[in-house]
């Protein structure tokens, strides 16, 4: 019966998590960008990233908590899925707390800048770190979909 409870736990928090990266990344971005001002659409977008990492953060952390327990208590013990977990919490992590507070610094410094080189500077800036956060949030929703994957090819109809 717990292994039941703790497949559901990790695949209902593992699917909430791919969903969330989906509808952020294909769906909610690029409408905002396409009916707003670049402006305004970039500080609206600023302001959902806090919430989203945050999702992030529990439910990788279900997930992996999850997936361990129910590893100690069957066999064999899914090292190379835990191994995704937790390399897909770092770039997440590292997104939501390293890269998002540059890049939204930054973003404020340059809307006070006056059109030059040290503008055109910042704004190269925020491109490496906007890059950045794209391939991060792109290889955690590969990870997260592999993970899904063979978690699917593992189960027992």
């Amino acid at each position: 019966m717990i292994i039941y409870f703790l497949n559901i736990l990790f695949l209902v928090s593992l699917s909430l998590w791919i969903g969330s990266i989906f509808f952020f990344s294909f769906l909610t971005a690029p409408t905002v960008f396409r009916e707003l001002p670049r402006e305004v659409a970039g500080e609206f977008i600023s302001k959902l990233f806090p919430p989203y990492y945050i999702l992030g953060y529990i439910t990788l952390f279900i997930a992996s908590i999850s997936l361990t327990f129910r590893g100690i208590l069957e066999k064999p013990f899914p090292w190379f899925r835990l191994s995704l977990l937790i390399l897909m919490m770092g770039c997440t992590f590292y997104a939501g707390i390293k890269i998002h507070p540059k890049a939204h610094l930054v973003k404020t410094v340059i809307r006070t800048m006056e059109e030059g080189k040290e503008k055109d500077t910042q704004q190269a800036a925020f491109n490496r770190l906007h890059k950045l956060s794209v391939l991060l949030n792109s290889a955690t929703f590969l990870a997260a979909v592999l993970v899904l994957i063979i978690t699917a090819t593992k189960l027992r109809f």
